[in-house]
């Protein structure tokens, strides 16, 4: 555990029913330096949700064991893991949108129809992103899909347009 943070483990459990390792961090006031060489990744865990429930048991156990030696190496790497949690499966979530007239249309469902989504998270800090990247490699030898992304700071690009594969930016 961080010293100075604030710990909360709670008693939440996977779609499966397996007890899922939920353990919700908060960063005291004015503990982050805005200098620092710490930034903060998204881990997203893509996944096709129709095959993910019919699998045995046995393969969901697998699968947790990956997930507790993943959050081990992170640990053992120096990556804080801020917070971590399944989701619902998609079709219980909501989609709002725009209706094109100053008001929102809200949707039961997932976004988009797709056979992969979002089935849990990890948010990351760290000031070693090679080591954050080994870790998340590790995870996805295992089988799961990931997509790894960094929480934009002041001075990023935020345009969507690729970093020119020659100066990298």
């Amino acid at each position: 555990m961080r010293p100075g943070y604030l710990h909360k483990r709670t008693s939440r459990r996977c779609r499966n029913g397996d007890p899922s390792a939920v353990i919700l961090v908060s960063e005291p006031a004015g503990l982050t330096d805005p200098r620092s060489a710490v930034s903060r990744y998204l881990v997203l865990l893509p996944a096709p949700e129709a095959e993910w429930a019919a699998l045995p048991p046995e393969e969901h156990e697998k699968g947790m064991r990956a997930h507790q030696r993943f959050t081990r190496e992170l640990r053992e790497g120096g990556h804080s893991v801020v917070v971590a949690s399944p989701l619902t499966p998609s079709a219980q979530g909501l989609t709002l949108r725009p209706d094109g007239h100053g008001g929102t249309t809200i949707t039961e469902g997932p976004f988009a129809e797709t056979a992969e989504q979002i089935a849990g998270f990890y948010l990351i800090e760290t000031d070693d992103r090679d080591g954050l990247v080994q870790c998340c490699a590790q995870l996805a030898s295992t089988g799961d899909f990931i997509e790894l992304r960094k929480l934009a700071e002041d001075g990023d690009d935020i345009s969507g347009d690729a970093p020119d594969a020659e100066t990298g930016a």
